[in-house]
């Protein structure tokens, strides 16, 4: 908290113009700082506006008075990084935005700052490789995202890193070839779906590896 009251003190005694004088020899002088409050009168967020709309910063308030989120704002939109924090202050989300639309990367915390999950968006929607980790930070799941829909390669692993499960989507529904595994990484069960549905055969295997024909809907 210390940290991100320095922050607030710079922002609200001119922020960069402390730090480089060159800056604020050009500078143009600021509209005032204007306050949104809860129904109670406590503060809930502050910023600026130039022409009716946000510019720049706005900083937002939980209840508490811990903070809840630092947001740039270019002519009204969002548009820049933006973090978000949780009720205890801790930074809960990091994103992207560009003209009011998130772009690019995005990652979310754990309460102990580690990384829950981790990817990028497109025109506001996921796209491209996102990555979910347990809390102890091995990987928990990797999957793609194609203009917001599951596309691609699944992939999902226990706390100790053992794969528990693999297969593919297209266009937001399994297909192809899934398998599952045991907590000990033997293949336990493997067969093929199609847009999301099983199909085909499905095989389940024992502990010495030999398999069995399951019947669908048999799991």
């Amino acid at each position: 908290m210390p940290i991100f009251r320095l922050w607030r003190a710079a922002w609200l005694l001119g922020g960069l113009l402390l730090a480089c004088p060159a800056l604020a020899q050009e500078a143009q002088p600021q509209p005032p700082i204007e306050k949104e409050l809860y129904p109670n009168g406590q503060l809930r967020a502050e910023g600026r506006r130039t022409n009716g709309r946000k510019q720049g910063y706005w900083y937002g308030y939980h209840t508490n008075g811990n903070f809840a989120a630092i947001e740039h704002y270019q002519d009204g939109q969002l548009d820049g990084v933006c973090k978000f924090y949780d009720l205890e202050g801790q930074l809960e989300r990091r994103e992207t935005w560009r003209n009011g639309s998130r772009e690019d990367s995005t990652v979310l915390y754990y309460p102990q700052q580690t990384v829950k999950r981790a990817g990028t968006y497109q025109a506001g929607r996921m796209h491209g490789q996102w990555l979910s980790y347990h809390p102890n930070g091995t990987l928990w799941q990797k999957i793609t995202y194609h203009q917001g829909q599951l596309q691609g390669p699944w992939e999902t692993y226990d706390p100790t890193g053992v794969l528990r499960q693999r297969g593919q989507y297209h266009q937001g529904q399994e297909t192809g070839r899934w398998q599952f595994f045991t907590p000990g990484g033997q293949l336990e069960t493997e067969g093929d779906f199609a847009e999301g549905q099983k199909t085909g055969e499905w095989w389940q295997y024992n502990a010495k590896g030999k398999r069995r024909k399951l019947k669908l809907g048999a799991g």
